[in-house]
């Protein structure tokens, strides 16, 4: 099975509302990787990929210790 079928049946099986938030990932790395504005006409622009990663509470700062990239996973999960 190739990689495209595994994703056509993982996507699948989600509700509609998570399959939205892989479609809006999957847009992402395009739009990272340098694939061209018109090969989609639904491509995000980087204001709408601020603007999920906002509402998704991905964007944001904190308060912690000096050492957080050793126990930064103690901060996500408070």
């Amino acid at each position: 099975m190739t990689v495209t079928e595994q994703l056509h049946n993982e996507i699948g099986q989600l509700p509609e509302t998570l399959a939205r938030e892989v479609l809006d990932f999957l847009r992402f790395i395009r739009f990272q990787h340098g694939k061209p504005e018109g090969h989609d006409q639904q491509a995000l622009s980087a204001k709408e990929l601020y603007s999920h990663f906002e509402k998704k509470g991905l964007i944001g700062c904190m308060d912690a210790e000096e050492d957080l990239s050793e126990n930064y996973k103690r901060h996500l999960w408070k």
